[in-house]
């Protein structure tokens, strides 16, 4: 008896971590109007980064202004993170229309404001993959040369830090962006003028998706 107790107490015990850890993935809807749980990328990438699991961030076709760049820093490590633009509304079940026009996709531009990245990704080993789907980074302008810090003269468009996994994927555009150092994309391994060991950052760009015109 004692031991067909203990039994269910580990089934018990297992199946509460595993609803745990399924209920830590988080399936987000940036836009505005019904279902749409963010208006913007920024506030949903805030709301990812401290909870584990594997993450589906979906945004609705459009243009958004990102002047001062955008910026993922997770606290806790993750299976992945993925970003897909496309969608006609956050009630939509999957994107539409033609994904190589921007028109059908999510367009983040980083004119205006602070001398920045589009997107940076200070990942350094917390997520096991970081993706991007219809979705267009441009007008970047991490070209403050004035700086000592070499960091924000990199990677107008795209910035990755430290040990990673990047897939820039089907419909991705990393376009007309600028820096002083990797116009379109740049990749960090370990701090910029640091003598420690650079980490390994494995940068995939598929079919259909494009880094060019930086």
């Amino acid at each position: 008896m004692h031991a067909a107790k203990t039994h269910a107490r580990l089934v018990l015990f297992s199946l509460l971590a595993l609803h745990g850890a399924s209920a830590a993935a988080l399936d987000l809807r940036v836009g505005v109007g019904a279902g749409c749980s963010h208006p913007t990328l920024t506030a949903a990438l805030q709301a990812v980064r401290n909870q584990a699991g594997l993450h589906n961030i979906r945004i609705n076709k459009g243009n958004y202004a990102v002047p001062d760049g955008m910026t993922y820093i997770p606290t806790v490590a993750q299976t992945g993170v993925l970003l897909e633009g496309g969608y006609d509304s956050c009630t939509a079940a999957a994107p539409s229309g033609d994904p190589t026009v921007d028109a059908d996709r999510a367009v983040f531009d980083g004119s205006g404001g602070i001398q920045r990245s589009v997107l940076d990704l200070r990942l350094n080993g917390m997520v096991g993959t970081f993706q991007l789907r219809r979705i267009v980074l441009t007008g970047g302008d991490a070209t403050d040369a004035g700086s000592s810090e070499i960091w924000v003269q990199s990677g107008g468009g795209l910035a990755v830090r430290g040990a990673a996994s990047v897939l820039v994927g089907r419909g991705a555009s990393i376009k007309g962006n600028a820096a002083v150092n990797g116009g379109g994309v740049v990749l960090t391994g370990s701090a910029v003028n640091s003598a420690e060991t650079p980490a390994r950052i494995d940068f995939f760009i598929a079919e259909g998706a494009e880094v060019a015109n930086n």
